[in-house]
């Protein structure tokens, strides 16, 4: 549910509400696959992902940002999101436990409309990165 409370009082510099996910399971992965319809054998058989060199089935980069883009709409209503781009550092692997930490960069006037930049970044259990992207919103609400 957005948190509208925080986009009033809002300013460069502040950190975005942090998103802890449970660890993600091989159940999210197929669902993932049937919502997508990324079939690829490595995000849901283990002897496909083997032959490709990882340990067990990866988890879709799609779902990654699927979670970075939740940590971006549980603050704010999505009509509000005017841009959003994720880059993949790392596999994401099955029980990784996803945290999606982000930071406003600044607030300026677009086109006569108040817009918020921000970034964001996930990481696993370990801190490892993921993924790391950048959002833009209105803030005409």
């Amino acid at each position: 549910m957005a948190n509208s409370s925080f986009l009033q009082s809002v300013q460069e510099g502040d950190t975005w509400p942090e998103l802890v996910k449970p660890p993600v399971t091989a159940e999210q992965c197929a669902r993932y696959c049937g919502a997508s319809g990324d079939f690829n054998h490595l995000h849901y058989s283990e002897k496909a992902a083997k032959a490709a060199g990882f340990s067990d089935v990866i988890v879709q980069g799609a779902l990654v940002m699927g979670i970075m883009g939740q940590a971006i709409t549980d603050v704010v209503p999505n009509r509000l999101l005017r841009q959003f781009k994720v880059r993949f550092a790392k596999v994401t692997r099955l029980g990784d436990q996803i945290t999606v930490r982000g930071r406003v960069t600044k607030i300026e006037l677009v086109d006569g409309e108040r817009v918020l930049f921000a970034t964001l970044e996930a990481t696993d259990q370990n801190g490892e990165k993921k993924a790391s992207g950048e959002f833009q919103l209105s803030l005409a609400g």
